[in-house]
């Protein structure tokens, strides 16, 4: 099943043979140079031929003859950015970059083209020739070249702008100026040639047919949409519209263009939604397997004090603490923590509003006096606004004034942090909530009084989290509800796994991802804690990385009531989820609660910005994740968050916590937009001597977990996933579920790792389990990454010391 690399010690680097799969010489110069040899001799033969021998008013002739001008504009763009594409690589033995990815689908484009040159070579002189429908594969073809062309102009604007890095992240004002010239330029490429003809023509056989079947199911469901309120109008709208779409390629290219120029957020949602809410949703259920345990529960959002000690508040990180993170300042927490505690006591004396402005005065002057640093002052003063805004609001609610004053309040107190030294203050702020809940009358999601959580951004309600058992495990919560009865109960699985959902930020739920959830329930005999954040189109971050990390502190604490010893806990994450994995793992460093056993991270987004890269090239041809989209996602995540703040993109954390991650495996995908992210990350990885596990598989497209099944190559693919889950694991055999201990046992480092549940099996590394709970030490010699200078060039590899 897999082409192992040969690696040095610093990565593991798995890169598996997928039917039908390219080589990665494909992406070599010489290779797309001899398909640009053959493709143009191929259209010479074409253009001789019928010259000689007109053909329906010569259409033939004019439109090879412009295919062969195209070619010649297209090949020294092509080939110059093919021949740089090797200095982007991870490391030698990691022939993976978006360079190379643009590289492959241009020569895929430039083989489905000789191909449908050679069948015209063929059949031209056949009595029975199909000149329609060659000459439509060649027009389709042929159009895409000049936006290849405009695509490699881009590209190469790239490679001039970022020599060392793969992420164009612009500094200067020259380098903004840029980056919105390049904005503009996509804007103007014509992408109507991708989603004609030959949607999906980067991929093979069934995959290219779904992405036909998305991409007309997608532009239908726009139709009614867009048009009707009514559900059922909606639903009659789209079948009667993919009727039309279906034998109309160009209207198909036109409404597929004018779709994504809109950008509608509230339209991406609902289509990538359908999965929750239509009969999709019940699929798993007939094509997986049969669960003991699936049940839903809420998880209480109020601090929890972990057993280390540390206490979990369900607020972002304080002011302080990301200032510290941010700049490198080191601050005196216990001295603002003491100063907040007495403002608070201050606060709580003012009877109403103009003796509550005068305390906040006269606090405001007693800090000045206290010799604080601006950094800390600015840390202070942004935790006082919110404190003020929560008695005003108290002090308003007692008054009887109506809803929409304190409701305005609240709204602007929303997004205001908590830190870690200001939990004393807790009970003091629920009990204002409450107070406040009681005067608006409305209800949380676990029954409580008090404000509603589409209201504001940080509220103290529930986290909605799934939990899927094959077997029930002693201990476990039970479902009563389930059907059917629950296997005979086993002793508890010493792994865990926490999983966040992908869906871009703006959609799905556990639910929709039980297509592979519940077979490894099965596979691993392990509790999965699934958790259903808050989506963006309801708050922005940090809400989902607030639930996501408050979710995974109640695991760690709870894994007896999952059905887990807690030996090992890996955390996992597709896509969006990839990024709450990573940037939960790194609140768990910040705040001093135990990090996950491992890390994996399955296609994940590990810069949320709207930079270039040469991946993100590709979204302008890629169905499912297309450019807009990602534009999309982005700006409903970020909202009006610090963009550099790294726990929105963990790609941007200094070094001192990257060091200190846990074991972490990351899968990426040659022909998926964020695949520079995975390769910046493990690059960082690479330099900083921390030991990855990479795991590349080509002709998938992004998010093939949800549609494993579809195709040979997903189903290969899903089943490298499993076996680099299994390593993160360490698990010892495929596990047939008849062992009396839930099937699941830890191994031994550097032992043999199984495929699957039968008996092929591979060598693999099992990379040395990291325990700890050192505190992070961020000094102001470490600020905030630059992605241009920490990836600068191959970091010198030396060899392990001796233990």
């Amino acid at each position: 099943f897999a082409n192992r690399f040969a690696c040095d010690w610093t990565m593991d680097v798995v890169a598996p043979k997928i039917p039908g799969q390219r080589t990665w010489s494909d992406s070599s110069a010489e290779g797309l140079a001899e398909v640009l040899a053959a493709v143009s001799a191929l259209a010479s033969e074409n253009i001789a031929h019928f010259t000689a021998k007109p053909l329906r008013s010569n259409k033939f002739l004019t439109l090879v003859e412009e295919t062969m001008e195209q070619l010649r504009q297209l090949a020294p763009l092509a080939l110059q950015v093919a021949e740089a594409a090797p200095r982007f690589d991870v490391a030698a033995h990691v022939p993976f970059n978006g360079f190379r990815s643009l590289v492959v689908v241009t020569r895929s484009c430039l083989l489905r083209l000789q191909a449908a040159l050679e069948r015209c070579t063929q059949e031209r002189e056949n009595l029975f020739f199909n000149a329609d429908a060659v000459f439509a594969l060649l027009d389709c073809f042929s159009a895409m070249l000049p936006s290849f062309s405009e695509i490699h102009r881009m590209a190469w604007e790239l490679v001039q702008r970022s020599p060392n890095s793969l992420m164009f992240t612009p500094r200067t004002e020259e380098e903004q100026q840029v980056h919105a010239r390049l904005m503009a330029r996509v804007e103007e490429i014509n992408i109507a040639p991708f989603f004609k003809d030959c949607v999906g023509f980067q991929y093979t056989g069934v995959l290219q047919k779904l992405m036909e079947t998305i991409v007309l199911g997608m532009l239908s469901y726009a139709d009614g949409y867009f048009t009707f309120e009514n559900k059922i109008a909606q639903g009659v709208s789209a079948v009667l519209a993919a009727q039309r779409l279906a034998f109309s390629p160009e209207l198909r290219a036109a409404k597929a263009v004018e779709l994504f120029r809109q950008k509608s957020r509230p339209f991406v949602s609902a289509f990538w939604n359908l999965v929750d809410t239509t009969m999709v949703r019940h699929l798993a259920k007939v094509t997986g397997p049969s669960l003991s345990i699936n049940c839903k529960f809420n998880v209480e959002g109020a601090p929890l004090r972990m057993s280390n000690g540390a206490v979990v508040f369900p607020d972002i990180v304080s002011r302080a603490g990301e200032l510290q993170h941010a700049t490198g300042t080191v601050f005196d927490l216990k001295k603002i923590a003491i100063c907040l505690h007495d403002a608070q006591l201050q606060l709580n004396t003012a009877e109403n509003i103009g003796t509550l402005h005068n305390c906040s005065e006269e606090i405001k002057s007693g800090i000045a006096s206290q010799g604080f640093s601006e950094g800390e002052r600015d840390a202070i003063y942004f935790s006082l606004r919110q404190m003020y805004s929560i008695r005003r609001s108290e002090l308003q609610a007692k008054k009887g004034e109506t809803l929409e004053a304190p409701l305005r309040t609240w709204k602007a107190a929303a997004g205001r942090r908590y830190g870690p030294d200001e939990y004393q203050l807790f009970d003091e702020t629920l009990g204002v909530l409450h107070s406040i809940g009681r005067h608006f009358g409305t209800e949380l999601p676990d029954g409580r009084r008090g404000v509603s959580e589409s209201s504001i951004c940080n509220c103290f309600g529930s986290v909605q989290c799934r939990l899927l058992s094959y077997y029930h495990l002693d201990g476990q919560m039970k479902d009563s509800s389930m059907t059917p009865k629950p296997r005979a109960s086993k002793r508890p699985s010493p792994a865990l796994i926490v999983h966040f959902h992908g869906g871009g930020f703006i959609a799905n739920t556990s639910q929709s991802h039980e297509v592979y959830l519940r077979n490894w329930a099965k596979d691993f005999q392990a509790p999965i804690f699934s958790v259903d954040y808050t989506l963006a189109t309801q708050a922005p971050f940090p809400r989902a990385l607030n639930e996501c990390f408050l979710a995974y502190c109640w695991a760690v604490e709870n894994a007896h009531l999952l059905g887990s010893t807690g030996e090992r806990i890996v955390l996992v994450g597709d896509s969006a989820g990839g990024n709450l994995a990573f940037a939960v793992t790194l609140r768990a460093l910040l705040e001093g609660v135990r990090q996950p056993d491992a890390l994996v991270g399955i296609y994940p987004a590990l810069l949320v910005r709207n930079v270039f890269s040469p991946a993100r090239l590709c979204s302008l041809m890629d169905p499912l994740l297309c450019y807009s989209n990602l534009e999309v996602c982005t700006e409903s995540y970020v909202g009006q968050a610090n963009p550099e703040n790294p726990l929105l993109s963990p790609l941007l954390a200094v070094d001192s916590l990257l060091k200190r991650l846990p074991d972490t495996y990351i899968l990426a995908v040659t022909l998926d937009p964020l695949l520079d992210d995975s390769l910046t990350f493990v690059k960082r990885m690479h330099a900083l001597e921390k030991k990855i596990e990479l795991l590349v598989v080509d002709n998938v497209p992004h998010g093939f977990l949800n549609f494993k099944d579809v195709s040979e190559a997903t189903l290969v693919a899903y089943k490298h996933v499993n076996d680099m889950l299994r390593r993160a694991l360490a698990l010892s055999g495929g596990g047939d579920g008849d062992g009396d201990g839930g099937g699941a046992g830890l191994a031994d480092a550097g032992g043999d790792v199984a495929i699957d549940g039968n008996a092929q099996r591979e060598e693999a590394q099992v990379l040395p389990v990291t325990r700890g709970m050192a505190d992070v030490s961020l000094t102001a010699e470490e600020p905030l990454v630059d992605l241009h200078a920490a990836c600068a060039g191959d970091a010198e590899v030396r060899e392990p010391a001796a233990e």
